[in-house]
């Protein structure tokens, strides 16, 4: 027995040590190999322009490609372990067919929904923020762009992620309906918690989306006056005419006065 498991290890080891290696040569090539063949077929466009199209083109490559390499090292994986286990090639290729091939089609709707977002909601929050003003500048709707940006396209990933977990876990046959009851009362309670946190970010997103002001902008908020320092989406930092920095969570700022406007 103990020979066995010996021998399965060593097995599980060399496909784990091939994944990786074909995950290396992968990356390693295939950038150069497509900015190379992008770089022939788009003479007539600028090198910036050349760059970003090999890039997007390099990055959904790699992403199909590592899917694929995953994928026939799990299906690796699992014909060694179940043989090693008295289970039949068949009985693994029947189990793949079934739910397999569901994981790996979940799996790739979601690697390409996060591709989306992230490059289609910093073009969507940009107008927003920005909009049809011929007042906008640029430099400061990039900056608030670029901070909800982050923001909401991580809260966006993250919420795909776990419903790409709960719903593997329910194609492997795992009972998520606990799973799911202790989420619920976790979050209820994070939610009573974090109240002020929330809040702060939804005013945060509010004053950076309507450009209520701006860093540099002598403003009145919270009853302190100063120069604008910083704005994230959870607070506001104010320098006064003493030279004192104010600190203000975005949710206490309930009127803003902007001298500068």
């Amino acid at each position: 027995m103990s020979e066995l498991i010996g021998e399965l290890g060593w097995r599980l080891l060399i496909i784990l040590g091939s994944v990786l290696g074909l995950y290396l040569v992968l990356h390693r090539t295939l950038p150069v190999l497509i900015k190379r063949v992008v770089h022939e077929r788009s003479k007539d466009k600028t090198p910036a322009e050349i760059d970003e199209h090999a890039s997007v083109v390099t990055g959904i490559t790699l992403r199909i490609a590592d899917t694929l390499v995953v994928v026939a090292g799990v299906i690796a994986i699992l014909l060694e372990v179940g043989i090693g286990l008295g289970v039949t090639a068949e009985q693994v290729g029947n189990w793949f067919v079934d739910h397999g091939i569901r994981i790996i089609i979940i799996i790739l709707i979601a690697m390409i929904i996060a591709y989306a977002l992230r490059r289609l909601l910093p073009v969507v929050i940009r107008r927003a923020v920005c909009g049809r003003a011929k007042a906008c500048v640029e430099e400061e709707a990039e900056q608030r762009a670029k901070t909800l940006t982050n923001v909401l396209v991580n809260m966006a990933v993250m919420v795909l992620g776990i419903v790409v977990i709960f719903t593997v876990l329910a194609e492997l046959g795992i009972n998520i309906v606990p799973a799911l009851a202790g989420f619920g009362v976790a979050g209820i309670a994070i939610g009573f918690g974090a109240q002020s946190l929330v809040r702060d970010i939804i005013a945060g997103m509010f004053i950076l989306m309507e450009n209520q002001f701006a860093v540099g902008d002598v403003v009145r908020v919270a009853d302190t006056m100063g120069v604008v320092q910083e704005i994230n989406l959870r607070r506001t930092i104010l320098r006064d005419l003493d030279g004192v920095v104010h600190t203000i969570p975005n949710g206490e700022i309930k009127v803003a006065s902007n001298f500068t406007k």
